[in-house]
C-alpha cells in the first residue's frame, strides 16, 4: 500500500510540475479584431522549447508572440514561470475552440472564443471631450486634380498606458498611398487636457477624377489599468473631388507638382569633336510634391547629324523637410556621326504648378557642336589600283615565287581570329548570363527566407524587391506596391499589405510575422515554373 501511495504522490508531483495554465483575454471578441492566448508553463527550465502554434493556423492570424520569464526564490527554493503570449486575430465567427498547444513534452488544455462579426466602430469627433484616446484625421487640399498630391494627416491622442496595439493605416483605391517621413511625437494640450500625440503623415496620388474616398485607419488598443479596457478608434471617411486635367494644358503628359527643376552634367565641356565621338549627358528631374514614379518620359529631339541613346530612368522617391520630392535620372549617349556644325534641340518638360494652377516649363537649352571630320576618311587614289595590276600578273607567269601573299593573306587571318574570339565570346556570354540570373535569384530568395522566418519586416521588404527585379526585370520594381501590381494571387497581395502595415505602423516588429509571407512566395514559383523546350536556347530570366 505505501509503495502505490509513494508512486501516486510522484505522478502528481509530476503533474502539477509540468501544468500549462491557458488564459483567454477578451473571452469575447470581433471579426477584425485581436484577443490574446496566454501559456503559462511553470519550472520552464524543464521546457526551453517553444509552443507548437501550428494548430492555430486552421481558424485564427498570428499576429505576433512574446515570452517572459519570471523566477523567485522562497525557503532557498528556485522556481520559474514561463509564459507566452500570443496574439491571434479571428477567421471565422462563432464559437471557435482553441486546440491544444504542445510545449515540450506537454499540452496545454483545450478552451474556446466567442467571435461574433465586426464591431460597429464609431469614427472619432474632433469635438470629442474628456476621452483618454482620440484619433483624428484631415486631408488637404479638399479638391486636387489628376495625380495631385493630397497629404492626409492622422493624429492618435493619448495619455493613458497602451498594449497589444494595432494600428491598420489608411487604405485607398486606384491611388498612390505613399508614407510621408518618419512619424512625430510630441505633447500638446487639447480640450485644457494634456495628450501625446502620434503623428503619421501620407501623400495620396489619386489616378482617376471623380468623388475619391480615403477609408480611414482603424487603432484598438487595451488600456492598462486595475481592469483593463478595450479602445477601438476609427478616423472619419474623407472624400475629395478630383478634377480632370484642364483643358488649358499643352503638354503632352500630364505632371501636376509644387515645383520641378531640370538640371544636367556632360561628360567633357568641350564643343568641338571629331567625327565618331561620344558625348554622355545625365539629365536629372526633380519634383517636388509628385514621386519619381510619376515623373514623365523625356522628348530628347532628333537630328541628321547625330544619333540618341538613352538608357532607362532611375527613379527615387525620398522626403525632405516634410515634403515628397520625386527624382529621375536619365543617362543620354549622343554620337556624332557627321562632321560640321550640329544643334541639339532644347529639353522642354511642360508641368502643371500645383501652387499657382498655371501651366510652367522647365527646361535646358540647345546646344551647339562643331565636328571635325576624322582623319583618313578620304577614298583611296587610282594611283594604288594601278600598282597592283603588274604583280598580279607577274604571279601568273611565275606561280613558284609568290613574293606578295604573305602581306595580303596576313589581314585575314587576323581578321579571321578576331572574328572567331568574338563568336566566342558571345557564346559564353550567351551561356552564362542564365546561371548568373538564377545565381542572383537564389541568393535573394535565401536572404528573403530568411528574414521570413526570423520575423524581420525591414530586411524582408529588401528582400522581397531585391527577388522581384530579378523576377520581372522588365518592370520598374521601386516598392512593395510594385510587386502587389505583378501578382495575381489575392492571398500574396495580403501578406504584402500586412508588410507594409507592419514597417509602416506602431509596434511593427513586435507583431509581424513572415511565415505566411515565405509560404505564398513559394506557392508563386511553383505555379510559375515555365516548361522546358528541347530546342533552342534556355529563357533568359527563368523563374
Amino acid at each position: 500500500m505505501r509503495k502505490y501511495l509513494l508512486v501516486w504522490l510522484f505522478v502528481s508531483y509530476s503533474i502539477a510540475d509540468a501544468a500549462i495554465i491557458t488564459e483567454v483575454n477578451p473571452p469575447k471578441g470581433h471579426m477584425g479584431e485581436t484577443f490574446s492566448l496566454t501559456l503559462s508553463v511553470e519550472n520552464a527550465q524543464q521546457h526551453t522549447a517553444a509552443p507548437d502554434l501550428t494548430p492555430l493556423q486552421k481558424d485564427f492570424n498570428i499576429v505576433g508572440t512574446e515570452r517572459n520569464l519570471s523566477l523567485s526564490i522562497i525557503n532557498g527554493q528556485t522556481s520559474s514561470v514561463s509564459r507566452w503570449t500570443i496574439l491571434l486575430m479571428p477567421k471565422i465567427t462563432g464559437i471557435i475552440t482553441i486546440p491544444p498547444i504542445q510545449v515540450g513534452n506537454e499540452h496545454s488544455e483545450a478552451t474556446s472564443i466567442e467571435i461574433s462579426g465586426e464591431a460597429k466602430v464609431e469614427p472619432t469627433t474632433n469635438n470629442a471631450t474628456g476621452d483618454d484616446v482620440l484619433l483624428k484625421t484631415e486631408a488637404d487640399p479638399s479638391e486636387v486634380f489628376v495625380n495631385q498630391e493630397i497629404t492626409f494627416t492622422v493624429k492618435l491622442y493619448n495619455k493613458q498606458n497602451l498594449i497589444d496595439v494595432v494600428y491598420q493605416p489608411p487604405t485607398v483605391e486606384n491611388a498612390l498611398l505613399l508614407p510621408l517621413g518618419e512619424g512625430k511625437r510630441y505633447q500638446t494640450i487639447e480640450n485644457g487636457e494634456p495628450y501625446i500625440v502620434e503623428e503619421e503623415r501620407y501623400a495620396i496620388f489619386p489616378q482617376k477624377n471623380g468623388s475619391f474616398e480615403i477609408i480611414p485607419p482603424r487603432f484598438n488598443a487595451l488600456v492598462y489599468d486595475y481592469v483593463p479596457r478595450k479602445v477601438s478608434l476609427q478616423g472619419k471617411l474623407l472624400t475629395v473631388t478630383v478634377k480632370p486635367i484642364p483643358p488649358s494644358f499643352s503638354g503632352k503628359n500630364w505632371f501636376p507638382a509644387k515645383k520641378v527643376v531640370l538640371s544636367e552634367e556632360l561628360s567633357s565641356p568641350a564643343t568641338n569633336f571629331l567625327q565618331g565621338s561620344t558625348l554622355i549627358r545625365n539629365i536629372t528631374i526633380q519634383a517636388k510634391g509628385a514621386p519619381g514614379e510619376l515623373i514623365p518620359g523625356l522628348d530628347l529631339g532628333m537630328g541628321n547629324n547625330f544619333k540618341i541613346y538613352s538608357e532607362k530612368p532611375e527613379i527615387q522617391t525620398t522626403t525632405q523637410n516634410a515634403e515628397l520630392l520625386g527624382t529621375a535620372k536619365i543617362k543620354v549617349t549622343y554620337l556624332f556621326n557627321k562632321p560640321g556644325d550640329i544643334t541639339v534641340p532644347e529639353v522642354r518638360v511642360p508641368w502643371f504648378n500645383t501652387n499657382t494652377g498655371k501651366q510652367e516649363f522647365a527646361l535646358l537649352p540647345a546646344r551647339t557642336f562643331h565636328i571635325d571630320a576624322k582623319e583618313g576618311a578620304q577614298a583611296p587614289r587610282n594611283t594604288g589600283m594601278n600598282t597592283e595590276t603588274p604583280v598580279a600578273k607577274k604571279q601568273s607567269l611565275n606561280p613558284q615565287v609568290k613574293p606578295r601573299e604573305e602581306p595580303l593573306a596576313l589581314p585575314w587571318l587576323i581578321a579571321i581570329v578576331f572574328a572567331a574570339a568574338w563568336i566566342i565570346t558571345v557564346l559564353l556570354w550567351l551561356f552564362w548570363r542564365k546561371p548568373k540570373a538564377n545565381v542572383n535569384k537564389r541568393h535573394a530568395l535565401k536572404n528573403l527566407q530568411e528574414a521570413c522566418l526570423k520575423n524581420n519586416a525591414v530586411q524582408a521588404q529588401t528582400s522581397l524587391l531585391a527577388w522581384a527585379r530579378v523576377q520581372w526585370p522588365q518592370q520598374k520594381i521601386l516598392n512593395l506596391n510594385d510587386i502587389s501590381k505583378q501578382l495575381s494571387e489575392p492571398t500574396f497581395k495580403k501578406e504584402i499589405q500586412f508588410l507594409s502595415e507592419a514597417i509602416y505602423s506602431q509596434e511593427k516588429k513586435r507583431f509581424w510575422q513572415g511565415k505566411a509571407l515565405w509560404q505564398c512566395v513559394v506557392n508563386f514559383r511553383s505555379r510559375k515554373k515555365p516548361k522546358m523546350k528541347k530546342k533552342g536556347l534556355p529563357p533568359i530570366n527563368p523563374d
